[in-house]
């Protein structure tokens, strides 16, 4: 088997150029043996209240910053946690185009009594990949054979692991890996630049872009959704 693999993180409801990178993928690889990253966007995301920019947050237990993404234990209070997150979406979009819609979606997507942060990362994902008609295969990144690489190295064992040929990245990724180093080992590599066209927003006077993807959610249909995840723009890397 060959194909292209992308792999990142997970995250919480991430902005729509993660979808846009699991869209363009053979085969998405969920990072969830990856290591924590504290104050990053795993656990919380943007969204817009009254027009402003504010976070979303799920709560996570204190742990050793070396303790992976899969290890990672919700509070005890998850559930009140969830109850006021989906009553601060319902407040946020109540005038959205399609807050009913999409508040029910929402109140599927988050599991109900979850204790680990992973299951309810993974039912969110999926849940907004089936809605946005994305098929590509959601693995998880234990599945591999343990490796002990490094760097490169690592990202090469991962896409061989999972029988790619091609190592699809975002942009970031332009700082961290040169097409040499993939070659040797068989492997195309190509970087997404993601595409965050305007649509309609609530609220606010200008277009904020890089939120949630459940602010395109709210404020769009789901046709127009499935059309903004078709953008980006694939670039070899160099």
């Amino acid at each position: 088997m060959t194909g292209t693999v992308a792999a990142m993180q997970p995250y919480l409801f991430p902005y729509i150029g993660y979808f846009q990178l699991i869209a363009r993928a053979d085969r998405f690889v969920v990072g969830d043996d990856f290591p924590w990253i504290r104050r990053g966007w795993i656990n919380r995301n943007r969204f817009l209240d009254a027009g402003r920019i504010t976070m979303l947050t799920l709560p996570v237990a204190a742990a050793p910053g070396e303790e992976h993404i899969a290890d990672r234990a919700l509070t005890p209070d998850y559930p009140e946690q969830r109850r006021r997150l989906l009553a601060r979406l319902r407040h946020a979009y109540a005038r959205a185009p399609f807050a009913d819609e999409v508040l029910a979606l929402v109140d599927e997507w988050l599991p109900r009594d979850a204790e680990r942060l992973l299951p309810v990362l993974l039912q969110s994902l999926r849940g907004v990949c089936a809605y946005l008609g994305i098929s590509t295969p959601l693995l998880r990144s234990s599945e591999r054979p343990t490796v002990t690489h490094r760097g490169v190295d690592r990202v090469v064992a991962l896409v061989h692991a999972f029988d790619g040929d091609r190592f699809l990245n975002p942009p970031g990724g332009r700082a961290l890996y040169r097409r040499a180093d993939f070659q040797r080992a068989g492997i195309d590599l190509a970087f997404l630049d993601p595409e965050l066209a305007p649509y309609p927003q609530i609220g606010g006077d200008a277009f904020s872009p890089g939120l949630s993807i459940l602010d395109v959610l709210f404020h769009v249909s789901r046709d127009h959704a499935r059309a903004l995840v078709r953008g980006g723009r694939e670039v070899p890397a160099g």
